[in-house]
């Protein structure tokens, strides 16, 4: 199989810094597996045994749902800052934003860029998102803050990681 052109191509052979030479191997080494695993993918073989497109998928997002070796607790204090953020821009921002303008069809419209920016999640939870960001906007919308709809998301978070750290 061919190398794959991409940007790494100049840097490995530009650059002299053996650092960014090793990288870019590893780089490239990645690009031509996921290539192989794609090409498999669209031709269809091994679509007849199973587990095969769950194994195609799993090569893909592996590393999203492995647990890093950081603590519970920096996790759980990451997730927090992170998830606050993201609760505030979606549900306090936006939805409170748009609401005296578009009233309850503003937690469709906050629900709409919630979803699209899960996409490059795995399909299941990319799909859920339409479900959970409505149902997050509703209980925002019903209570008047986004601060239950943190809570919730942040629970959700802690608790896939706690049956990581479980199953690992």
């Amino acid at each position: 199989m061919d190398e794959p052109r991409s940007v790494f191509f100049c840097a490995s052979r530009c650059n002299d810094n053996p650092r960014v030479q090793k990288k870019s191997a590893g780089l490239r080494a990645q690009a031509r597996e996921l290539e192989a695993l794609a090409e498999v993918h669209r031709s269809g073989r091994g679509h007849n045994r199973p587990g095969a497109s769950r194994r195609f998928a799993y090569a893909f997002h592996a590393n999203y749902y492995s647990a890093p070796d950081e603590g519970i607790g920096y996790y759980c204090l990451k997730m927090a800052a992170l998830l606050f953020a993201w609760e505030f821009f979606f549900r306090g921002f936006l939805l409170f934003g748009l609401k005296e303008k578009f009233q309850e069809k503003s937690i469709f419209i906050q629900m709409v860029p919630f979803a699209l920016m899960h996409l490059a999640k795995p399909e299941a939870e990319a799909l859920s998102t339409v479900v959970t960001g409505t149902l997050f906007g509703f209980i925002a919308y019903r209570s008047g803050s986004f601060w239950p709809a943190f809570i919730i998301h942040l629970m959700l978070n802690i608790g896939n990681r706690v049956i990581m750290e479980i199953t690992r």
